[in-house]
């Protein structure tokens, strides 16, 4: 068993096609990834796969300070903890943490703070969903979904900063303005708008067969009246006719959520652990 760090974008996605291609749903998230680290949008990047003489077993990307994405199909395993722990810590790539399937989790935590003397702790159990067809729609609200336009960039930065709030994480307001007007610009930034934006979501990771939608965010003075619901109902609606499935990831500490992507008829996949370190 070994472990090939990549520099190269393109060759480790020639080595990790096939392999990625065997779950494609369970893999999007770090197919999506490395097609923007192809494209450019981050600077720095850690890749690397483990083989077993020609078998792939793991496939392993980061983009610092985010954390290092540990393939789903990883079998949990010691050695290969071992493996991709070692190579990370002696990269001098500065990454936040972990996201690893749930059953990988008890072995990470362990070895890492072994190994690096830089214990983790839970950040956040996410669970990722699929949908490849909509249940049927009865309207919650009133409004319409429409793409996000320049002119709305001040408030939707304001719901970008007050997204990364609730969920955990440090705000920042350049990148988030950055996000915004990227996602706009790119026709991925949605508005769900009833006498004016009330909530927003976007997509995010497209592949050949999916797209995933995150950043859904309505403001608290606008919340239980069925506008994140309504406005990711029609997202999907537009993009089944373009892709085969549909994903989001969710924190399942937060049940509302988890109850309104399954009414629109997202269904789960697999659960995951998002480590940060105790030091961070």
């Amino acid at each position: 068993m070994e472990l090939i760090r990549i520099n190269a974008p393109t060759l480790f996605y020639e080595l990790t096609r096939e392999y990625f291609s065997r779950n494609e749903i369970a893999n999007s998230l770090q197919a999506g990834i490395l097609k923007a680290v192809r494209d450019g949008i981050y600077n720095d990047h850690y890749l690397a796969v483990i083989k077993d003489g020609m078998e792939t077993l793991s496939a392993l990307i980061a983009t610092p300070p985010h954390p290092l994405i540990v393939s789903p199909s990883t079998p949990a395993n010691v050695e290969i903890a071992e493996l991709f722990l070692k190579d990370i810590f002696s990269s001098g790539k500065n990454i936040s943490g972990f996201l690893c399937r749930k059953d990988f989790s008890g072995i990470l935590m362990e070895k890492c703070s072994g190994l690096s003397h830089r214990p983790l702790k839970v950040f956040r159990e996410e669970r990722l969903h699929s949908l490849r067809v909509l249940d049927p729609h009865e309207p919650r609200a009133d409004g319409f979904l429409r793409k996000a336009e320049p002119g709305d960039s001040p408030l939707l930065t304001d719901w970008a900063e007050s997204f990364k709030s609730d969920i955990g994480e440090p705000d920042d307001r350049e990148k988030s303005r950055d996000l915004v007007e990227r996602k706009t610009n790119d026709g991925m930034l949605y508005i769900w708008d009833d006498g004016g934006p009330v909530s927003m979501a976007s997509c995010a990771r497209p592949t050949k067969n999916s797209i995933t939608i995150n950043l859904v965010y309505t403001p608290p003075e606008e919340r239980q009246r069925g506008y994140a619901y309504e406005a990711v109902y029609a997202i999907c609606g537009k993009m089944l006719s373009e892709y085969r499935y549909i994903l989001i990831y969710t924190d399942l500490g937060n049940p509302v959520s988890n109850f309104i992507y399954s009414k629109v008829g997202f269904i789960p996949v697999h659960d995951l652990t998002h480590f940060i370190f105790k030091d961070a």
